[in-house]
């Protein structure tokens, strides 16, 4: 039969709601494949930032989202590892402060990433997250609409897909 098993990274952090719908809404944009626009979240969303060039920023991480989109980020052709250290350099590279929680999380993936690739290196880690960042989005877009209380219950089904295709769909 199936197995499910729990790993634990070792690593934690606790996001705020704000640092919460910045995490979806970045990941939601690299779902949908819009670089471009994970860019710019991430220059939007940081607390304090001094990006030398916000354009020259977006287009290398449209690139990178692009690159990896393009290999599905299956272990077995892109490392997970890899994209978010170049994300992170070009990040450094044009003065675009990371949030720290942001940080520990790609670090958290990072250490994951060795198992997964060894548990099974064709997961389609893109499909995988896609479910649970359009959840999110939709808890969210209920939640700002007064829809959805504070609690992790799920929204109903019909609800959370209305929400996910409103906050911009998934690919």
């Amino acid at each position: 039969g199936v197995r499910l098993v729990f790993l634990d990274a070792g690593i934690v952090t606790e996001l705020s709601p704000r640092d919460k719908r910045n995490f979806t809404s970045l990941f939601g944009a690299i779902a949908r494949g819009d670089g471009r626009r994970a860019g710019r979240l991430m220059i939007e969303n940081a607390r304090e930032q001094e990006c030398s060039n916000p354009d020259a920023f977006c287009e290398g991480i449209a690139r990178i989202v692009d690159q990896a989109i393009g290999a599905r980020l299956r272990l077995e052709a892109t490392g997970a590892g890899e994209v978010l250290t170049r994300a992170l350099g070009l990040a450094c590279q044009y003065k675009v402060r990371v949030e720290s929680n942001f940080t520990s999380i790609c670090v958290a993936i990072m250490v994951l990433e060795g198992l997964g690739r060894n548990l099974d290196p064709s997961m389609d880690v893109l499909a995988a997250a896609v479910p649970v960042i359009a959840l999110a989005q939709a808890r969210e877009a209920l939640r700002s609409l007064g829809r959805l209380s504070t609690s992790s219950s799920p929204p109903p089904p019909a609800a959370a897909a209305a929400a996910a295709a409103a906050a911009g769909g998934v690919k």
